[in-house]
């Protein structure tokens, strides 16, 4: 589509022959309609071809540095010529306003939230508790330990450590996905669970070390203790720390991720050589090869779940998706495999809605999502 034509629609001068191109342009795909009322929802626009060829050229060198300052998602690779056309047209000017209503995202209503207190709690003996049966502000006895009950969390009493030679009694939380959990461990320590994750544990630790069992993902405010370090065992590494707020994700497809946001670990592996992260590193583990990268991060895109954020910064669809599936707990169906790869920035909320937020990307790219019961069709 020519720029002008839209630029000549824009002022009321078009042709017929110009009238007949731009409707057979609108009808050709949804994309370019909402691209079109975009257009038309912008006021004062400046034509004019020298102007706009200046812009074009300011456009073209700064569009990454424009693009990663933004604070709501947006495209960060044009994939049709139409998007283009919409960037070069509004970066800088203003348009008339088009007195129409507003198009409506095409999501369909027929989400249903997931249970979220849907939380598991196996004892040592083999019990399995329902968390969400238990009434909140309530005192358990579990294993011999008084355990007390809130909304979501639950709180083992503070115990002296074993003696010697005593064996640990474990307990273990699921959190399934849709729902996340908090413990607060007999030593003082905390852990927030994310949805589909698994922690094992002792209701009270031994006289030398403080050590729990990780599948999944989870933040950790481990309580400071000299002379008794506090160790998170995954599949094949673990993290070593005395005391510390990390988080840990063992589900990520590059390998297992710890973000250090305050004090000292060390990472330890069965194939590789221990590491030791600072605050702000990232150090991702591929088990399979032994290989360990450490990278300074920005944190807060680490451990936004945490307090009930989701942060992106160049993310891909797939990976945006991947995490809102967990929350959500839908499945994720791509009618074009070349959306997984479509990149974007921005915040959201875990509180809103998945109708919201899909609304919310629908309104700012050119993706479509319909949403079923249980999975959520994503399409152009």
């Amino acid at each position: 589509m020519d720029w002008r034509i839209i630029d000549k629609s824009l002022q009321g001068t078009l042709t017929d022959a110009e009238k007949s191109q731009l409707n057979e342009w609108l009808e050709e795909a949804a994309s370019h309609r909402k691209l079109y009322e975009k257009i038309w929802n912008k006021k004062k626009y400046d034509p004019g071809e020298e102007r706009f060829a200046a812009w074009r050229k300011t456009f073209e060198s700064d569009l990454d540095q424009r693009l990663s300052k933004a604070r709501r998602l947006k495209w960060l690779r044009w994939g049709s010529v139409a998007a283009a056309v919409f960037l070069l047209l509004v970066g800088g000017a203003e348009w008339y306003r088009w007195k129409q209503p507003t198009v409506q995202p095409s999501c369909l209503v027929a989400y249903q939230e997931p249970d979220r207190t849907k939380v598991r709690l196996m004892t040592a003996t083999g019990e399995v508790v329902d968390l969400s049966a238990v009434a909140g502000q309530d005192t358990l006895l579990i294993d011999g330990v008084k355990v007390a009950k809130e909304q979501k969390m639950l709180a083992y009493s503070q115990t002296q450590p074993l003696p010697a030679g005593e064996k640990e009694v474990e307990n273990r939380v699921e959190v399934p996905r849709g729902a996340e959990f908090c413990l607060s461990l007999a030593d003082g320590s905390r852990v927030w669970l994310n949805s589909d994750s698994r922690l094992t544990y002792p209701v009270a630790f031994s006289k030398d070390s403080r050590e729990v069992k990780l599948e999944g993902e989870a933040y950790f405010e481990v309580t400071h203790h000299e002379n008794k370090p506090f160790i998170v065992h995954t599949a094949g590494m673990k993290v070593k720390v005395l005391g510390t707020e990390f988080n840990m994700n063992t589900r990520n497809t590059a390998g297992i991720q710890t973000t250090l946001v305050k004090g000292k670990v060390v990472v330890e592996g069965e194939h590789f050589t221990a590491v030791v992260l600072n605050p702000g590193e990232l150090a991702t583990a591929d088990i399979k090869t032994g290989k360990v990268d450490i990278v300074p991060v920005n944190v807060r895109k680490y451990i936004a779940w945490r307090y009930g954020e989701y942060f992106f910064e160049e993310a891909t669809m797939e990976e945006i998706l991947n995490e809102l599936s967990l929350w959500y707990d839908v499945e994720i169906v791509y009618r074009q495999e070349q959306l997984r790869k479509e990149k974007f920035s921005g915040c959201l909320r875990r509180s809103e809605s998945i109708v919201s937020l899909l609304n919310k990307i629908e309104q700012t790219t050119y993706v479509h999502f319909s949403v079923e019961p249980n999975r959520i069709i994503v399409n152009y």
